[in-house]
């Protein structure tokens, strides 16, 4: 039987959207891990609140477990304290140690072993006690404080489901053209 070239058109259609449907099934799982979150942080000095301050964290990951080193994991980290604010990305900044003790919201902070100079010598260090000290002043000054809870701020949008959606939907679709280019032809 000759096919005419409508039908043929039809059935390469019809492939073509089956290919994409199921590029769209096998790529969607692989990205369903790819979401970051950020989390807030606070950093309180209970004696002085000029030298009290806010951060925010990003990991590349969804942290799962508790009192696991997440360091490798951070993608950005910030704090302000004071007008001054330290990064991870600044030169002399390093980050060797970040745990959770509690993943639920709101998220608790077990360790944060980070430190962070800026200009000649106002500093930042965050240790393993659960505080911090703030070295203002050219260094001649120091304030003490804790750095405490962390809330979800944010978690990208998980785009797999939508891919999975629009995958399963051309799928369906071409299962359909290529039944009615079927019927069509007998």
């Amino acid at each position: 039987m000759k096919f005419s070239s409508v039908s043929r058109k039809s059935v390469s259609f019809t492939s073509s959207i089956l290919a994409l449907g199921v590029a769209l099934l096998v790529l969607a799982p692989s990205k369903l891990h790819a979401t970051s979150i950020t989390y807030d942080l606070t950093l309180t000095d209970s004696t002085n609140s000029t030298y009290s301050g806010t951060g925010i964290v990003t990991f590349n990951v969804t942290p799962t477990a508790t009192y696991t080193n997440y360091s490798a994991d951070v993608t950005a980290l910030s704090f302000t304290v004071d007008g001054q604010t330290f990064n991870l990305t600044d030169h002399n900044a390093s980050l060797s140690v970040f745990e959770f003790s509690k993943l639920t919201p709101p998220a608790s902070i077990y360790d944060i072993t980070f430190a962070d100079t800026v200009g000649s010598a106002d500093r930042l260090t965050l240790d393993t006690t659960g505080g911090y000290a703030f070295y203002y002043n050219n260094g001649q000054n120091v304030a003490y404080g804790n750095f405490g809870a962390a809330t979800v701020a944010s978690s990208a949008a998980p785009e797999p489901s939508g891919l999975l959606l629009l995958g399963t939907g051309l799928l369906g679709l071409s299962l359909l053209l290529r039944r009615q280019v079927a019927v069509s032809q007998r």
